[in-house]
């Protein structure tokens, strides 16, 4: 590189930093964070990417904002301060999560502020900067997309699956953290072979699942990692994972994984955005190949506490959604259930998979959004805990036969209007064409 272009390169880096700086001690609002996101923008961070060209959706947990949207929607007006940010009072229908979706026919990053996630404006710039390269995701590579139905079905309790999982992950930690290229290629080769029996045992749905949420939300969160570096780890924790936290897992796995590619192949993020057929850990079982290194070996006293461990909290863990069962069905105050059997079924319209739990036996546990409807019925629970029952045996991709919402702390209120049922109280509404109603108590129930 010539002298002037790496003069500015170091430059522009160089201003980065200071804005960062700058901007880790403002105060976090929707225009600092649009502000920091687009000074991150101006890196290099994938190719093809461009975040200044996606719009934002923010609510801030009183207005949304809307920003560099062309058509914004008509109850959202001009911001008096700031060019290309509009704003709207309450919560728009749209902001149910850190997600993307469809707005007058473009494309948007969506994010819900929570202090109690993300503390700065840079944290949640890098947040905007997630979701903006979903949106990139979802036009440029709708092959790396999970099918999300495989998640509710993935063998969480094996634990043999869980001791190999963890035997993976602290090999793709050593491999991260390695001080010389190596030791990162022998580790990695442990963690890839490690991977392959633990693939074999848990099937193709669920193995195929892992490696699509590598690159979605692997990348992703790789993307808001090489943005702004602030808050987070280092590499993968100690203490590995819940034994049903695969979602999660799949965040930093893809993460250290892109980290490992950064140091011994040089051109991975153009290979896959030129082969549709590559998933992560096949570029980096392509480095181990390259170099020629033969595995690490983990001790057998190693592998014998990792299966310890993992039996052990697979025990715990049917113990902990049996009382959490329990304990939910359990909640003082109002009960609604909505009886929705044989074809009267509703289906999920939205939900949130990062805030929820599968408590076995066809019951969800959805601790933050659920959508469900049906040609007769719709409703919809926010910031608030709701059961689902599954009506075939899948917990939920052959529908819902019954919703149940506990601990609701003040009667629901009964509307009739347009010849429709309407069931409202706080975080909680529901629609229906036809339907019974029974009142026990403080148990409210709708039959579809």
């Amino acid at each position: 590189m010539k002298l002037k272009n790496i003069l500015l390169v170091a430059a522009l880096l160089a201003a980065i930093s200071l804005t960062w700086a700058q901007t880790a001690k403002q105060p976090v609002n929707v225009w600092n964070v649009i502000e920091a996101r687009n000074q991150m923008a101006r890196q290099d961070l994938w190719p093809g990417f461009d975040p200044s060209g996606i719009p934002v959706l923010i609510y801030d947990g009183t207005n949304s904002y809307l920003y560099g949207h062309p058509m914004p929607p008509e109850d959202f007006h001009q911001d008096s301060l700031h060019p290309n940010l509009c704003v709207r009072t309450g919560r728009h229908r749209l902001a149910v999560a850190n997600t993307t979706d469809q707005l007058e026919g473009r494309a948007v990053a969506v994010i819900c502020f929570n202090l109690a996630d993300r503390q700065t404006v840079n944290e949640w710039a890098g947040v905007v900067l997630h979701e903006s390269f979903h949106v990139f995701q979802a036009k440029s590579h709708r092959h790396w997309f999970a099918n999300e139905m495989d998640f509710f079905t993935y063998p969480v309790t094996d634990s043999e699956a869980v001791a190999l999982r963890r035997m993976e992950t602290a090999a793709l930690k050593r491999a991260v953290t390695a001080a010389d290229e190596n030791s990162r290629l022998a580790w990695a080769a442990t963690a890839l072979d490690i991977r392959d029996q633990r693939f074999a045992r848990i099937g193709s749905s669920a193995s195929d699942f892992e490696r699509c949420m590598e690159l979605t939300e692997g990348l992703a969160y790789y993307i808001e990692w090489q943005a702004c570096r602030e808050g987070f780890p280092e590499t993968l924790p100690d203490s590995e994972y819940a034994v049903d936290q695969i979602r999660l897992r799949t965040y930093s796995t893809g993460r250290s994984i892109a980290m490992i590619l950064d140091k011994c192949l040089p051109q991975w993020k153009m290979r896959l955005e030129s082969d549709t057929t590559l998933y992560l850990d096949s570029l980096l079982r392509e480095c181990i190949r390259n170099g020629a290194v033969p595995p690490a070996q983990w001790t057998t006293e190693f592998a014998a506490a990792a299966r310890t461990k993992a039996a052990d909290d697979c025990r715990a863990y049917f113990v902990a959604i049996k009382n959490k069962y329990e304990s939910y069905i359990a909640k003082p105050g109002w009960t609604l259930i909505i009886n929705a059997r044989g074809d009267k079924r509703l289906w999920p319209q939205g939900f949130d998979p990062m805030n929820m739990q599968n408590l076995g036996e066809g019951n969800l546990l959805h601790r933050r959004f659920l959508k469900l409807g049906n040609q007769d019925a719709l409703i919809e629970v926010m910031d608030f805990e709701a059961l689902s029952r599954g009506a075939g045996s899948h917990p939920i991709g052959e529908g819902v036969k019954e919703l149940i919402v506990t601990g609701i702390q003040q009667e629901p209120m009964l509307t009739k209007e347009n010849g429709e049922m309407k069931v409202i109280c706080p975080s909680i509404i529901g629609t229906f064409k036809s339907a019974t109603i029974d009142k026990k108590g403080q148990t409210l129930t709708v039959t579809l």
